[in-house]
Parts: C-alpha cells; structure tokens; sequence
C-alpha cells in the first residue's frame, strides 16, 4: 500500500503494516492505534500527528518530520527516526525497545521505556545457562578437591598412626635394654661406686624418658623423626656401656 498525502485525517486504528509512506504528508494526522508495523516512511512529513497506541515496530522513520508529534503509548520496538526531527515530540509511556535513533534532532525520551529485544533475551539466556554449566562445573571441582584433600588427609593420618605405633614399640624396647642392663650390671644401685661409667647411662635414661615425652607431643611426621633419634641416642649410650663394661672405672 503507497499513501502519499493525508493531510489532518484520521486514520485511527487503520492498518498501514507495510504500506511505503516515503516522503507522504501526513501533517496534523491522527493515528491512534493504528497497525504501522514495518511501513517504509522515511522523510515522512507528519509534524504534530498522534501516533497514540500506534504499533510502529520495525517502522523506518528516518529522516521524518515529527515535531510536536505524540508517540503516547505507541510501540516502536525495532523502529528507526535516525536523522529525525523530534523537537517536541512526546513519547510517554511509549515502548522504545531496541529503536535506533543516531543523529535525531532534539529527541527527548524521557517517559518512554525500553525492554530487552528477543534477541537479548535469548542472549542472556544463552550467558546465564552458560553461567550455571560454570558454576556447577566449579562446584563439582570444588567438592572433588575437598574429597580427595579429605582422603589424602586420613592416608597422612594413617600413615602417622602407623609410624607413631613402630616408634612407641621402639621406645618400648629402648625401656626394656635399660632395665636389661641394670639387672646385669645393677648400674642403678652402684652408680656411685666407681665400677659403672654413670654418664652414658643417665645418656640412656634421659634419651627413654625424653623420647616418651617427644612420642605424647608428637603430631607430624618430623616429629616422629626426632622421637627416632632419641631412641638411637639410648641405645648408643647403652653400647657403649656394654663396651666398657662394668668394671672400667673413670679417670
């Protein structure tokens, strides 16, 4: 449909979808709800026409003459009024979603209001499940290192165990060669006498009791390890007891 001039007519509620209105007059015009989706009407002339409820989606106004228009309510989702004449143009409560309007003289907007294009949406939605397939991903990750950080701890808590158990059994029979060599040698009762060498054997009784006490703090490997060479520091001073023997007196 071609319409070159409707000068102050009223066209309310007439359906123009698609109709090639470039360059027509359409001054004074009143076209309350009318159907303009996709009309071509670029260098439309239609000052201080009413574009009330008008659909105007997809509607190509660039270049128009749309001073004093009213666009009250109308929809203009996609719509282009690029290069338009908008001084005094009222677009209150107007749908303006999308609409492209690079060098429009004297546009004023305020009042209208503008949603996300189909397009956006799907955008957006495109993005946030992407955003939740990341987020659960990381989740998983997450609860996968905490699982394996839980069993790698209870491996180190079992491997302590076990090591801190060989080390109480190595205490245990450090005690046992020193009550073994006091019953031989009764380096208890006669450490005075001058028969027994009384430093090597307190080395092996503060090594016992120093390694007990090293075993009930212990709480890393490390400190296993020191537990280790305490025991090694008795048995050593109880060597060389042994090596001596009990008549060496000290000079």
């Amino acid at each position: 449909m071609t319409l070159r001039s409707a000068k102050g007519a009223d066209l309310s509620g007439a359906n123009l979808g698609r109709a090639k209105l470039n360059s027509a007059e359409l001054t004074g015009a009143k076209l309350v709800g009318a159907d303009l989706r996709d009309v071509e009407a670029s260098s439309l002339k239609a000052e201080g026409a009413d574009f009330g409820r008008a659909r105007l989606d997809r509607a190509d106004l660039s270049h128009a003459e749309l001073q004093d228009a009213v666009f009250r309510g109308a929809t203009l989702m996609g719509a282009e009024v690029s290069s338009a004449k908008l001084r005094g143009a009222t677009f209150q409560d107007a749908d303006v979603t999308d609409l492209a309007a690079d060098y429009a003289q004297d546009a004023d907007f305020s009042g209208a209001s503008s949603r996300l294009a189909p397009g956006w949406i799907v955008f957006w939605a495109v993005v946030g499940a992407l955003a939740a397939l990341t987020v659960v991903g990381i989740g998983r990750r997450r609860v996968r290192r905490r699982r394996q950080a839980r069993e790698a701890a209870e491996r180190s808590a079992a491997e302590f165990a076990r090591l801190r158990g060989i080390r109480d059994e190595e205490i245990t029979r450090l005690g046992e060669a020193i009550d073994a060599y006091d019953e031989e040698t009764h380096v208890s009762r006669e450490g005075d006498s001058g028969r027994h060498d009384v430093r090597d054997w307190h080395l092996a009784l503060d090594a016992y009791e120093e390694a007990k006490a090293a075993l009930e703090a212990a709480r890393s490997r490390g400190d296993l390890a020191v537990v280790a060479k305490l025991v090694e520091k008795g048995h050593s001073a109880l060597r060389r007891l042994r090596e001596r023997g009990p008549k060496d007196e000290l000079t």
